[in-house]
C-alpha cells in the first residue's frame, strides 16, 4: 500500500488508495469495538450492574468509530473512479450490469441498510 507513494501517480489516485486503506482498517476497529461493547453490555445486564461512566464511554467511542467508518465509506464511494465513470457515461454504463450494480444500486442498498 505504501509503495504507491513512491510511484508517480495523480493526487486523486493517492487519495483514493489512502481512503481505501483507512476504510479497510476501520472495519476491524468497528468490529472489535462492537464486540467489546456487546460483551460489556451482556456482562452488565446479566450480573445486574448499574450502567457506569466507563460503559457510557465504551458506547460513545463505539458509535464514534462506526460513524467515522460511515463517513469514510461515503467519501470513498463519491471518489470512486468506477462511480465517476458511471455518472459521466450514464447511457453506456447503464447497459452493463456490473456498473449498474456498483452505481445506483449499491448506494440505494447502503441507504436502505442505514435506515
Amino acid at each position: 500500500m505504501f509503495l504507491f507513494y513512491l510511484c508517480p501517480v495523480h493526487k486523486n489516485e493517492i487519495m483514493y488508495q489512502t481512503l481505501t486503506f483507512l476504510h479497510s482498517t476501520f472495519r476491524w476497529l468497528v468490529l472489535l469495538s462492537l464486540i467489546y461493547a456487546v460483551f460489556r453490555s451482556y456482562r452488565g445486564y446479566f450480573s445486574k450492574k448499574v450502567f457506569s461512566q466507563s460503559d457510557n464511554s465504551v458506547r460513545h467511542w463505539t458509535a464514534t468509530i462506526a460513524h467515522i467508518q460511515l463517513i469514510l465509506g461515503i467519501i470513498l464511494y463519491s471518489q470512486s473512479p468506477i462511480i465517476a465513470y458511471f455518472w459521466k457515461n450514464f447511457n453506456t454504463a447503464r447497459e452493463s450490469f456490473d456498473l449498474l450494480f456498483l452505481g445506483p444500486f449499491t448506494f440505494s442498498l447502503c441507504c436502505v441498510l442505514l435506515f
